[in-house]
């Protein structure tokens, strides 16, 4: 009964927010792109410490935006409840995240429009 309802329920979404399915998928793209990119950030610190620091860039401008926000303060509590550098380090890194995926999700969002847009060719 549960999988009929939400088979039901995403016909309707698909059907009402066509271009929902689209930012979502974008989304988890540049969420992986993001993961990706830290992940080698992080690999190559040791060689080259620029890499790591222009990873981390952008976390400025997200800190200042997710400082305010109540639950995400909570949500840091609850995971290191002792704070310390600990807590710091993760909302850096949880910021540095967040912009990262933006800036990649837009980006698929831009790439998946034009190749949308472009006319189909053959060759030969």
């Amino acid at each position: 009964m549960l999988v009929i309802a939400l088979q039901s329920a995403k016909r309707y979404y698909r059907a009402a927010f066509p271009e929902m399915a689209r930012v979502f998928k974008s989304a988890i793209i540049g969420g992986i792109a993001a993961l990706a990119m830290g992940v080698l950030a992080f690999a190559v610190a040791p060689l080259w410490a620029v890499v790591s620091d222009v990873y981390l860039a952008p976390a400025g401008t997200i800190l200042e935006v997710l400082g305010n926000f109540a639950p995400f303060e909570k949500l840091t509590d609850w995971l290191v409840p002792e704070g310390g550098p600990a807590a710091g380090v993760l909302v850096i890194v949880a910021s540095a995240l967040l912009s990262w995926t933006i800036v990649f999700g837009t980006l698929h969002i831009m790439w998946s429009s034009l190749k949308r847009r472009r006319p189909k060719t053959r060759v030969g």
